[in-house]
């Protein structure tokens, strides 16, 4: 065999070596892992609300101790979107997302209507406001 074959065949039993060791490795590791997180975790959609006459559909999933508290102070503006929107902090230093327009009173809707159906709750709460001063906190 000439010197060429030989370079060859030591370079292509290299390779294999190399991907067999990359193999156990990688088997090794998800071996020591374990089970995964995702995989132990029991994932519910729908919980049983218990009394749903109880539940305070006013102030939504929060109740009125939650709401918005002022003063607010500005934050930051949010250009992206389908509604213009600004985040601001209340009195109790809670960070809200504040809209306007039409899509507030649909989405307040469908977030109390989601709890009342024993979904994940998120906090949306509706706030009659007028701005009579606008200053920037920079």
């Amino acid at each position: 065999m000439s010197l060429i074959t030989w370079t060859l065949a030591i370079l292509a039993a290299a390779y294999a070596g190399l991907l067999l060791f990359r193999r156990v490795r990688a088997w090794y590791k998800v071996r020591r892992a374990g089970p995964r997180p995702l995989f132990g975790v029991r994932h519910r959609l729908w919980r049983d609300p218990g009394g749903v006459e109880t539940l305070d559909l006013t102030h939504g999933p929060g109740g009125a101790a939650l709401a918005p508290k002022a003063p607010f102070r500005f934050i930051e503006e949010h250009l992206t979107g389908s509604q213009p929107c600004v985040s601001v902090r209340d009195a109790n230093g809670r960070r809200w997302r504040v809209k306007w327009g039409h899509e507030v009173p649909c989405e307040t809707f469908a977030v109390r209507l989601a709890w009342d159906l024993s979904l994940p709750p998120l906090q949306r709460t509706a706030v009659r406001c007028q701005a009579s001063v606008c200053m920037t906190s920079r």
